[in-house]
This record gives C-alpha cells, sequence and structure tokens, in this order.
C-alpha cells in the first residue's frame, strides 16, 4: 500500500538536512523524534515557561537594584514665601536586610517645619539601616530571589519532564503506524494471493478437477481477506495521522495535511542487549523536581521562622554640607525602632503551616522514589520476557510460512483441499500478526525504559 500524495509531504514536512536522495520516501525513527521535539507545540510551551521563569529570576534580583526618588515642593501664600523644599536620593537594598541611602536636601521657608530645616546651601545625607531582630539573617527580598532560582531550575526539569512523556506517546504513534504498514503489506500480499487461487479453483472446476465447494471456499476467503484489509489500512490511516499530527512546519500546520510518507521499513534495536541500570533514577526529573519542592519548602520555612522575631531596625544618619563632604560626630541622626507582636497568631500559623509543607515534600520523594524504582523493576522484567517471547514468535512465524508452502505444494499435485490451505494460511496470518505485536510491545517496553533511565538528549540527539 501507497499514497499517491507522497511527494507532496515532503515539501512541507522535512527540510533538506533530513533526508537523503536514497530513502525521500522514508522518515526514519531518530528524524521523526527529533523533528517532533523541535516542533510540537506543547513542548514549545515547556520551553518558554522555562524563559518565563529565567524573567521571574531577573525580576526577584530587582529589589536589590539602586532606586533613585526625587521630590519638590513649593508653597506660596498671600506673597509669604511658606516653604521650599527640595529632595534627591539614592536607596540601595542589601542583603540580608540592610538598607543603605544617600542623598541631598535643601530646604527654605519662612514656616518651614524646623525638623526639615537645612543650611542655606543645602544638606548632604548617608543613612544606614541595620535589622537588629526580623530581618537580620533572612529577609522577604532574599528568600524571593533563591525561590525563584530554585523554580527556574525546576522548569528546566519539567522541560525534561514533558520531553519524556511525550516521547513515549510520540514514538508509540511512529511504531503503531510502522506495524500497521507492515500488516497491510502481509495482508495484501494475502489478498492478492487469495483472489489468484480463486482464479484458479474457477479453472479447476471448469476442467473438473474441483468441486463447487471449492470454489465457494476460495470465493468466500476472497472476501474475508478483502474486509482484514480494509479494516487494517482504516487501521493505518488513523496511525498515519496521528503521526503527522505530531509533526509541525513553521505555521503550525500539521503534516498529515500536506501529504504522507512512509515510515523507516526496518526495525531497529531500541536498546542494547545490557539492559540500563537503575543508576541514574534518582536524577530523574521526578525527583529532581521534589527536591527543588523541598528546598522551596525549606525557605518557607526558614523565612516563617525569622518572621517570629521582634522587628528592631537601627538607623544611623550622618550629615554633611553638600560642597565638603566630611563626617562628624557632631552632624548625625540615629535611633532605634521596635515592633514586638504581643500573640503572633498569624507569624506562628504561617510557621506551622510551613512545617507541615516540609513533611509533606519529605513523603512525596520517599514515595516517588519507591514508584520509580517498582517501574524500573517492571520494566526491565517486562524486556527480559518479551526479547524470549519475540525469539519464539519469530521462529513460530517462520515454521507457519514453510508449513503453508508445503500445503501449497500439495494442492498443486491433488493432495490437499482448499480448506486445508486456508487453515494453514489462517495459522500463518496468526502467527505473522502475533510476531508483529510482540515486536511492537517489546520496543514500548523498552523505549519506556529508555526513557526512565536516560535523558532525552542522549538518546535522540
Amino acid at each position: 500500500m501507497r499514497k499517491s500524495s507522497v511527494v507532496l509531504l515532503l515539501v512541507g514536512l522535512l527540510s533538506a538536512s533530513y533526508l537523503n536522495a536514497q530513502d525521500s520516501l522514508m522518515i526514519s525513527e531518530q528524524r521523526f523524534l527529533q523533528q517532533f521535539l523541535t516542533s510540537y507545540p506543547l513542548l514549545q510551551v515547556a520551553e518558554r515557561n522555562v524563559a518565563i521563569a529565567e524573567l521571574d529570576v531577573e525580576s526577584a534580583r530587582a529589589a536589590f537594584d539602586p532606586v533613585w526618588y526625587g521630590e519638590f515642593g513649593n508653597k506660596v501664600l498671600e506673597g509669604k514665601d511658606y516653604y521650599s523644599y527640595n529632595h534627591s536620593s539614592i536607596e540601595w537594598n542589601l542583603p540580608p536586610g540592610f538598607q543603605l541611602r544617600a542623598g541631598t536636601d535643601l530646604n527654605r521657608g519662612d514656616f518651614i517645619n524646623p525638623e526639615r530645616f537645612t543650611p542655606s546651601e543645602g544638606l548632604a545625607f548617608a543613612e544606614l539601616k541595620v535589622p537588629l531582630g526580623q530581618g537580620l539573617l533572612r529577609d522577604e527580598f532574599n528568600t524571593y530571589l533563591q525561590r525563584a532560582r530554585l523554580l527556574n531550575e525546576r522548569s528546566i526539569l519539567d522541560l525534561e519532564l514533558a520531553q519524556r512523556e511525550w516521547l513515549i506517546i510520540a514514538a508509540e504513534a511512529y511504531w503503531s503506524w510502522k506495524a500497521l504498514e507492515d500488516v497491510v503489506d502481509m495482508r495484501e500480499q494475502i489478498t492478492t494471493l487469495s483472489q489468484l487461487r480463486y482464479k484458479q479453483t474457477v479453472q479447476r472446476y471448469n476442467g473438473g478437477a474441483a468441486t463447487a465447494m471449492d470454489t465457494l471456499e476460495a470465493y468466500n476467503q476472497v472476501v474475508k481477506r478483502k474486509v482484514e484489509l480494509v479494516t487494517s489500512q482504516a487501521e493505518l490511516e488513523f496511525w498515519y495521522r496521528t503521526v503527522g499530527g505530531m509533526i509541525w512546519d513553521q505555521q503550525l500546520i500539521p503534516a498529515y495535511r500536506r501529504g504522507g510518507v512512509q515510515p523507516d521499513s526496518t526495525w531497529t534495536a531500541t536498546l542494547s542487549q545490557q539492559i540500563p541500570t537503575n543508576d541514574q533514577l534518582l536524577l530523574h526529573p521526578k525527583m529532581g523536581m521534589i527536591r527543588f519542592d523541598a528546598g522551596v519548602a525549606d525557605l518557607d520555612f526558614r523565612l516563617a521562622r525569622e518572621n517570629l522575631r521582634p522587628k528592631i531596625d537601627f538607623k544611623a544618619q550622618a550629615l554633611s554640607d553638600p560642597r565638603n563632604l566630611s563626617i562628624s560626630s557632631n552632624s548625625t541622626i540615629f535611633g532605634v525602632s521596635a515592633k514586638v507582636p504581643i500573640i503572633s497568631r498569624k507569624e506562628r500559623a504561617k510557621f506551622n503551616a510551613t512545617k507541615i509543607k516540609m513533611e509533606q515534600v519529605s513523603l512525596k520523594l520517599s514515595q516517588t522514589e519507591r514508584d520509580l524504582m517498582q517501574k524500573y523493576d517492571q520494566l526491565s522484567t517486562q524486556t527480559s520476557l518479551l526479547n524470549q517471547s519475540l525469539s519464539l514468535v519469530e521462529e513460530n512465524a517462520v515454521n507457519a510460512r514453510k508449513l503453508l508452502s508445503m500445503e501449497e505444494q500439495k494442492l498443486r499435485i491433488g493432495e490437499s483441499t482448499i480448506f486445508l490451505l486456508n487453515r494453514r494460511e489462517n495459522s500463518y496470518i496468526e502467527a505473522e500478526l502475533k510476531r508483529i505485536e510482540t515486536q511492537l510491545k517489546l520496543r514500548s517496553t523498552e523505549w519506556k525504559l529508555l526513557m526512565l533511565t536516560e535523558e532525552p538528549s542522549n538518546v535522540v540527539f
């Protein structure tokens, strides 16, 4: 079975760098998966989430950027100059909770507030604010920055996990497409043979060498083979469109709308003879994501514990002539402010909630590790058994084919019947379908095991 629109797909589906002249009608599993990773929209969404997480880090880092403040005001009433003030300063937050501020003030007027009075030439100041209680060891700005960094690294694991999960779906779709190609090819050959056998039986009947029942038996077999062929062709069309919908061009148009190609005609081994070890399971993105969640929970816990401390801030300000900057003990402002909650109900509730979240993350980590180990044991055992089974069903398919050939020879020399030949043919078809089914299950299981133990970049690229 070959579709007439094969050439059209090659214009929009694959670039010239992916195809050679000798296999321009074929797309290999490796090429399909490579293009799937780079074009599938949902994977591109996950890639953009990484970019968003990087911008969140930049946003959190902005809390430590210096900020300029300016203020100007003037009041004149009935010809009287009440006040005029001009303030300019730069404020800079420093981890863990320090704040540095420097600037100038130039204030004058007949009725200016004495606190805002400055000499005629103005006043320069440098201020340092130091937390002595809450915020001394950890502040919200620094916690948010560390949290954003952890979530940024977690987004990379989210992308890898999405790639692993979608690669399993894409590879299974490709193999199902490939398996149905093999099934349709086999059924086309069997259907052609059944039609030829029917014509030969009719000729033998006309010559008196076959009965009317033989012709009916041969004709029913033709009808049965055609029904089976059409059913398999419908399944093939489903998987063909499924695979085509997984490759998108730059205009976000699924590839199957532009035509079709064929899967690679040969089955290649997904794994080497040696089953991968479980050494890499602890590096699985699911484990890494929970570890990053644990890091975020730890940051929230530490911040909540810090907020239980009383808020005590020390502030010192040195004043100077802006024309001749100098520090003198005679021109300073300093003081201490304190805020101590009597009950701390809100802070203690948040602190206890963060403790519970840390326990939840720890339980998730343990359960995820057990689940991954169990999944590994299941897949590795299933892979070994399917390898053994494939050898047996392949041998059975070869033997069934030999028996069918021998039965055909016996029919030609008059030592067999159409009924017996059809039974042999049915046995061969069942054996061949079992071989294709086992091969498909083995590739799927091997691929799931590979996606469990390896990074996609080490497998596809």
